[in-house]
């Protein structure tokens, strides 16, 4: 089911997702012609009850949906984190939100960090000018007497170019702002027309792919499905975990969906945007067995390879590669004109013509006693990991 106010249950594993503070609400008393009026919600029971469809319609990012990021905090929050939902309005209007918590009560982390992986991730969602229009109000509060205390706002994997980086590199002479090249996103750019992607491969993958369409794809004995076309959802996220997990087996480390909260989180958040056509499931049959499967988050204009799974004992050459064959054919057929692979420089994904999209972790101190212990607390823990890794390659030097 969709998120819908009332259904949100504020409790994880038996512990309350309510700080224990006596109001939910915090509204700021700025009403000043033109400027936005915010509130800060640390209960999701207390979002108004709009807001949550106005919230959709603010970002085509279905890891920014609320969908998927307070089903992460009903699965992922603590009673040691603190929701700080601080939500902009103009009027009655909701027009820009920076969906935060308090990690353990000291340090702000964005709803969706960690483990989950959500990329693409903004501080603050909403258009342009919305956001122009908040971020000051939002460093006010940061700031003031209203915030609780906090000793460092970490954001992971930030778009270089998006408004979130140059927000807080202008928020610089207020605060301590530390910034360093975070983990690529890797993209393919797709083309209208298959051929003509097809043609932007090396000539060596080229004929690779052919081949796989040919002996694969085009045979009779090779079914896709996908739940965009009617395939049960609960069937195909269990295939998804089985193969996922299958695939993980083979190799030393192990596979997130082994882990119960990822998948209940998965499991609920999935659901709710599928139902809204921001997520899809589809998989390769072989004589009505699953041997490859993608799942997917998307939008109009671009589809996001989350995860996968492959049985490798199967009679299918390189399932994996046919299975993103499928899905790239899939994606210039319904018009995408992005086929995110998401974070990771594995090589397999240069032969699909990805090219590295940037990204930055940012970490943003207050200029007090707390943030100036936490920053140089950090400064020293990376000069010290510098310093390992000179040693550790000097002495790999020493012994050739």
């Amino acid at each position: 089911m969709s998120i819908t106010l009332p259904n949100i249950e504020a409790s994880c594993d038996g512990l309350p997702l309510v700080d224990a503070v006596a109001e939910t609400k915090v509204t700021s008393d700025r009403t000043a012609s033109g400027q936005l009026r915010m509130e800060v919600i640390h209960d999701i029971e207390a979002v108004p009850s709009n807001a949550i469809e106005a919230w959709k319609q603010m970002t085509d990012n279905p890891m920014a949906n609320p969908q998927w990021l307070l089903t992460w905090w009903k699965h992922y929050g603590s009673s040691n984190d603190q929701l700080q939902l601080v939500m902009f309005f103009d009027d009655e209007e909701l027009v820009s939100i920076a969906p935060l918590y308090l990690d353990n009560g000291s340090d702000f982390k964005l709803l969706g960090s960690g483990k989950v992986c959500s990329d693409h991730s903004e501080l603050l969602i909403g258009d342009t000018d919305s956001v122009e229009r908040a971020a000051p109000l939002l460093l006010d509060w940061l700031l003031g007497d209203e915030s609780p205390a906090w000793r460092c706002l970490h954001l992971e994997a930030i778009d270089s170019f998006s408004q979130t980086a140059q927000i807080t590199k202008n928020w610089n002479e207020r605060l301590s702002v530390w910034s360093g090249a975070g983990e690529s996103i890797c993209s393919i750019d797709l083309p209208e027309d298959w051929e003509q992607y097809l043609k932007s491969l090396s000539k060596n993958h080229r004929k690779r792919v052919r081949r796989w369409a040919r002996q694969h794809l085009d045979s009779e004995q090779v079914e896709v499905r996908s739940t965009a076309s009617g395939w049960n959802m609960e069937e195909a996220y269990e295939c998804l975990i089985r193969l996922h997990n299958l695939r993980r087996s083979e190799l030393p480390e192990k596979g997130a969906f082994e882990c119960e909260r990822f998948q209940s989180f998965h499991r609920e958040a999935f659901v709710g945007l599928a139902e809204q056509d921001r997520a899809e499931i589809s998989a390769i049959f072989i004589d009505d067995q699953p041997v490859a499967i993608e799942y997917e988050l998307c939008n109009d204009e671009t589809s996001f390879a989350y995860q996968s799974g492959v049985d490798t004992s199967s009679e299918l050459s390189s399932p994996g590669s046919v299975s993103i064959l499928a899905r790239l054919q899939s994606a210039v057929a319904s018009g995408k004109n992005t086929f995110d692979l998401m974070r990771g420089n594995e090589d397999y994904k240069s032969h699909w013509k990805a090219h590295c999209v940037p990204t930055r972790d940012v970490k943003v101190w207050p200029q007090d006693l707390s943030g100036n212990s936490s920053r140089l607390k950090f400064h020293a823990k990376r000069q010290l990991r510098s310093i390992a890794r000179f040693v550790k390659a000097r002495l790999k030097g020493e012994s050739k």
